[in-house]
């Protein structure tokens, strides 16, 4: 019979807060009415920083606006 023996090792991770930092800003899309246009917005720190699109002091989400994974916007039936 084999004995076994586990050993552990604890691991520190030291990672550095980064500030937000915006890398490529969105820019002005035209299209063709009722078309799907996504707006880019690039960002980059230390957590990921959250990316909230806001028009007229309201925040865009739900109905025809969806904030993608990557933070850009996505607005369905462009008027």
């Amino acid at each position: 019979m084999l004995n076994a023996c586990v050993c552990s090792i604890p691991i520190l991770i030291f990672l550095s807060a980064l500030a937000p930092e915006i890398i490529e800003p969105p820019r002005h899309e035209a299209t063709v009415d009722l078309r799907t246009v996504t707006l880019i917005c690039r960002v980059f720190g230390a957590p990921k920083p959250l990316v909230k699109w806001i028009h007229g002091g309201v925040e865009l989400t739900g109905g025809r606006y969806t904030v993608l994974e990557n933070g850009d916007l996505e607005i369905r039936c462009v008027e």
